[in-house]
């Protein structure tokens, strides 16, 4: 009884507080993208013209929305197991979502009259491979990998996040056409 309690008290944790924070800054940075779309003869309006693109784009706006605000119903709902699984879905389908038009975009790239150079990073959804590294970096501090306590954990999987980040790096390199 007094578990159920101090269950139905807890709030969000840190992890969730930085994809949430994180997530922020994501739509932010994808509004930004959007401005992009109003320079004339830029490869963003010839990538921003592709069918789905748009669409992409209004899902991982939507995406960073329902994160921090399922971060802010935390506080407010009685279902706190359901609140977290809901954010880790989200950050599943926000990992998948920034890799899904990253392929997308390599394969438009082919025989396009434009050129895409600030890939793996612009103008992909979620800034590419950061917003990936930031869905991928909530997913391994939410994992029970570990059973360590305090900062030991953190430290193991902060360094499991930085090998994500080099991973990334080497599918990167190895999908991209010669």
């Amino acid at each position: 009884m007094a578990e159920e309690r101090a269950e139905l008290r807890r709030g969000p944790g840190a992890a969730d507080w930085l994809v949430a924070m994180c997530s922020t800054l994501l739509i932010a940075m994808e509004i930004q993208t959007q401005g992009a779309r109003q320079l004339l003869q830029s490869a963003a309006v010839y990538y921003f013209d592709e069918p789905w693109i748009v669409q992409i784009h209004a899902a991982a706006i939507a995406l960073d929305c329902a994160i921090v605000a399922l971060c802010a119903a935390w506080f407010v709902t009685r279902f706190k197991k359901v609140t977290e699984a809901g954010m880790v879905a989200l950050a599943c389908v926000g990992l998948a979502l920034c890799w899904a038009e990253l392929v997308y975009a390599l394969r438009l790239q082919e025989g396009a009259v434009y050129v895409l150079r600030d890939l793996p990073v612009r103008p992909v959804n979620n800034v590419g491979v950061v917003g990936a590294q930031v869905f991928g970096t909530y997913l391994l501090l939410k994992s029970p990998i570990v059973r360590l306590s305090g900062w030991r954990e953190w430290l193991v999987k902060g360094g499991l996040a930085a090998a994500f980040w080099f991973f990334q790096a080497i599918v990167w390199q190895a999908i991209v056409p010669r």
